[in-house]
């Protein structure tokens, strides 16, 4: 009996170590878990609100662990403007989530970079988005929910205009 039950936990368990070999793209690790990211870079090509972009002409990127206000809510023009102002023309640092990469509507689900900066949390940090943690790619939920808070507590963006 004892054998039968490490045969069938070995059968379980023997895939999940298995995943997550190198593929031959260059993981990284988000702050806060073991979720994987695969990094790139690509070139913005069209801002099509505050948290969706085009990349090199065709690819749409939409923005994990935020949401800005869609098109006729306050604050829609603000957050989209802002957002052309972070990367529009610009290269930018494509973090992918592994585990979700694209969304129900083909969108790839990224952390966006520009130099050093992290647009995501910049729109949160200036109250142009609020979070939208959706699992698994969660890493850095935390941290966006701490720069919510901050920017609402000091009316700042969206926080001191519309609510």
């Amino acid at each position: 009996m004892k054998r039968l039950v490490i045969i069938v936990t070995l059968l379980y368990f023997l895939p999940v170590l298995f995943m997550g070999c190198d593929d031959g793209s260059s993981p990284s690790t988000g702050p806060g878990d073991s979720t994987d990211y695969t990094t790139r870079t690509a070139l913005v090509t069209y801002v099509y609100d505050g948290d969706t972009i085009q990349v090199n002409g065709s690819e749409r990127v939409r923005y994990i662990g935020i949401d800005t206000p869609e098109t006729g809510d306050c604050y829609y023009w603000e957050a989209t403007l802002r957002n052309r102002e972070l990367v529009d023309d610009r290269t930018v640092t494509l973090e992918i989530c592994n585990a979700d990469p694209t969304d129900h509507y083909g969108r790839t689900l990224a952390h966006i970079r520009v130099d050093d900066r992290l647009v995501n949390a910049v729109l949160l940090e200036e109250g142009c988005a609020r979070t939208l943690s959706i699992p698994p790619c969660t890493s850095r939920a935390e941290m966006y929910a701490d720069l919510e808070a901050d920017a609402r507590s000091n009316n700042r963006g969206m926080w001191g205009q519309c609510f």
